[in-house]
């Protein structure tokens, strides 16, 4: 009977050590300004070496990389967990429309990730190809203009209607 309590109670210390240290990992992020910093960051930084200053590029910085996070876009908030978006501000979405504007955001914070690193190898290196550099910060603000694009969409949609229509959705494609 002592064992049964006794690992009874070890399930339930547990059981509320796990939950209480989950919900302390949950990270509340401000997207819009986020995406702003981001931008203003490379502009300065492209500005400033212009000007001739030798300072280190901007690291890049994924928007949705994350165990949990909530990510505020034009008010709604984007509730992601272990990279995948789970909901959007209680929307009642499918699984499809979730996947699919998952796919998006996705693709735009790989895109402005992949051209800031391609961008910023292109300046260490010995022979910096400047029209590649330009080519590389080009489709970095572009996808950064399209996360922020994206999200005003579906924020515009919601309040329009309070939801977000399915074949409105598959036309994006």
């Amino acid at each position: 009977m002592k064992t049964y309590a006794l690992v009874l109670t070890f399930f339930i210390i547990c059981f509320c050590f796990k939950t209480v240290s989950g919900q302390n990992n949950i990270k509340k992020i401000e997207g819009d300004s986020l995406i702003e910093r981001l931008s203003k960051n490379r502009y300065n930084f492209i500005k400033s070496r212009i000007r001739g200053a030798k300072q280190a590029p901007p690291e890049p910085v994924s928007i949705i990389k994350g165990d949990t996070l909530i990510i505020t876009f034009s008010g709604l908030d984007y509730y992601i967990t272990n990279q995948k978006l789970v909901s959007i501000s209680g929307l009642p979405l499918s699984q499809t429309t979730l996947a699919f504007i998952q796919e998006k955001i996705t693709y735009l914070d790989h895109t402005q990730i992949m051209n800031a690193t391609k961008a910023n190898a292109v300046i260490n290196s010995t022979k910096c190809n400047l029209t590649e550099v330009k080519t590389h910060d080009r489709k970095y603000f572009e996808a950064l203009s399209l996360l922020q694009d994206l999200t005003l969409k579906i924020s515009d949609m919601v309040k329009q209607e309070n939801r977000i229509p399915e074949k409105i959705v598959r036309n994006w494609r």
